[in-house]
């Protein structure tokens, strides 16, 4: 379903409703500050003048101001309950996005371009939709105050309104696709400038700071130059406008002032007509508002339609995975780019209990396997699960049973608690003691000052990369899946904790799916069955010992370390 204004308006409908009210309110109370003083003056030339209009006068502007805190109160507050609800949304959306799609642009784009948007769709519902509403009224009632006063006055009065609205109107229209490309252009290069300053350690290691600030400084200039480009025309066409409507202005003002002196209009209604203008010309102001407003708001619109909503996994499957007793992958071919197959002629059944590891060389298929079961790629339906094909699963149901740790572990900011049991919705503390007093994970956590409350930094910053493997080994036996893929995630780690690690799990996660994709000979040769990929297909599979004997593909992954352990021997 596509994002549209119309759907924030109905969703808070009340709150807007509540807004309107209290613009409408500011308005009264504006427009009575000129009705009370045209009266005033006219009495006090009558010589009849008294405190009732002071009174009234103070009233007024004490209404005013009470009026007006309590609007910027209740936005701020509507502003904290929108962004968070919506952005919740935003956010998930995004991540029910194809993990190729927003790998292609990079998380940080997407993220910084949903905080804009969020700001921008507030903006439009939560402060230009009621004030240009109550806008409308406004210019309807002065028109039609200072029509009972000189015809010529409300001619420029009304003179004013193509001129200011429409002029602005146009503004916009033309900027709006600058304003898409603005956006986009910010997103990707403050992704840059944060995807530079995550490598601080690589960078004081090659100590050649002023390269790196280089690069820091070429992006902020292409950001800034955008910004410049837009700024500049926008400027241009709006002092133009700006320079017609004083001219309007300024107009009203001195014929004011003509009338006046030739006796033609008395001093309380000059008074009277010049500060109706200044309401008129602040309405004026909130309908060239809404025009900005929606300028932005129609570029973030077009984002999260195109880039997010547009690109959603398709999820047709009807059927809840309760539990994986068999897969089977018979893969004819399958590529990324057509006409470059990563994988072909894949035949391979792996049931309950089975330990499975898969080797190859660099780009021979093996994670690509792993994703296909996934259902990052759709390959139509040569995987099943208990002879059921994959695309008749619900994604939820599937994903939540095949748990992968990858050997780039990722990590959530917080402590290292909330990064073990970080997406489960109820924690079983039982289970929890168990895992963290395993052997591998109690002895690094005992090294810590603040063992489980360390806080881990920015992409695990603080922590060597074999902790946050084990971080990532413990969120594993937490949330307890039926298909354990491990896809090089023992490998900055010493033998002595791999070996500690998958003893836990052969303990924790008895009967489960366990497939180990690896280029250490110790992390696989226990293996029940090894397949060996070559260029996309599978040419050997068996034993540690029996591939040893009878593939020399096998023998060639593993010499370096066949030759070490005999050389050790």
């Amino acid at each position: 379903m596509h994002v549209t204004i119309s759907g924030y308006i109905a969703r808070y409908r009340f709150r807007i409703l509540v807004l309107i009210a209290l613009v409408l309110l500011q308005s009264l109370f504006a427009f009575a500050i000129p009705i009370i003083v045209r009266v005033s003056l006219s009495s006090i030339q009558l010589g009849d003048m008294s405190n009732t209009c002071f009174v009234c006068f103070f009233l007024v502007l004490l209404g005013a101001y009470l009026t007006t805190m309590g609007y910027h109160l209740f936005l701020l507050r509507f502003s904290l309950v929108f962004k968070h609800n919506e952005l919740k949304r935003l956010f998930e959306d995004l991540f029910r996005a194809r993990l190729s799609r927003v790998q292609e642009l990079g998380p940080t784009y997407f993220a910084h371009r949903i905080l804009t948007a969020g700001s921008n769709f507030f903006s439009l519902i939560g402060d230009s939709f009621p004030k240009a509403l109550v806008a409308g009224l406004v210019i309807i009632i002065s028109l039609g105050l200072i029509l009972s006063l000189n015809k010529f006055v409300f001619l420029l009065f009304l003179v004013l309104i193509p001129v200011s609205y429409l002029s602005y109107r146009r503004l916009n229209m033309t900027l709006q696709k600058k304003s898409d490309q603005l956006q986009s252009v910010s997103a990707h290069n403050i992704k840059n400038v944060i995807g530079v300053v995550q490598n601080l350690e690589e960078i004081k290691h090659l100590s050649n700071y002023h390269v790196f600030s280089e690069l820091t400084g070429r992006y902020l200039y292409d950001l800034e130059r955008a910004n410049a480009d837009v700024g500049r025309y926008a400027h241009l066409l709006s002092t133009t406008i700006q320079f017609s409507i004083s001219l309007i202005r300024n107009g009203v003002l001195f014929l004011t002032i003509y009338y006046f002196l030739s006796s033609r209009m008395v001093f309380a209604d000059m008074m009277f007509v010049n500060l109706i203008f200044s309401i008129y010309f602040t309405a004026l102001s909130e309908l060239n508002g809404i025009n900005i407003c929606k300028r932005d708001t129609d570029a973030s619109l077009g984002f999260v339609n195109r880039e997010i909503i547009a690109h959603r996994e398709t999820d047709a499957g009807r059927e809840t995975l309760a539990s994986v007793d068999q897969l089977a992958f018979y893969i004819k071919h399958f590529a990324y780019t057509p006409g470059q197959d990563i994988l072909r002629d894949i035949n391979l059944q792996i049931k309950k209990g089975d330990r499975i590891a898969i080797v190859g060389h660099v780009g021979s298929g093996k994670t690509t396997l792993v994703k296909l079961l996934m259902r990052y790629h759709n390959n139509g339906d040569s995987i099943s699960i208990n002879g059921v094909p994959l695309s008749l699963y619900t994604l939820d149901s599937l994903r939540s049973k095949i748990y992968i740790v990858p050997q780039r572990p990722h990590l959530f900011p917080g402590n290292i608690r909330d990064n073990i049991v970080v997406g489960l919705n109820n924690v079983c503390k039982k289970r929890l003691d168990r895992v963290i007093s395993l052997p591998f994970f109690s002895s690094f956590i005992r090294e810590l000052p603040l063992g489980l409350e360390t806080k881990v930094g920015e992409d695990g910053f603080s922590l060597s990369s074999g902790q946050k493997q084990k971080i990532m080994m413990a969120r594993l036996l937490m949330h307890d899946p039926e298909v354990i893929i491990l896809d090089e995630s023992s490998s900055c780690m010493d033998s002595y904790s791999e070996t500690a690690i998958y003893h836990a799990i052969e303990t924790l996660g008895k009967d489960r799916i366990t497939i180990r994709i690896s280029h250490r000979m110790s992390t696989i040769k226990d293996a029940n069955t090894i397949v060996v990929l070559s260029r996309g297909r599978i040419v050997a599979s068996g034993t540690h010992q029996h591939l040893l004997a009878t593939s020399r593909e096998y023998r060639e992954l593993f010499s370096p370390q066949l030759i070490s352990q005999l050389w050790n021997k």
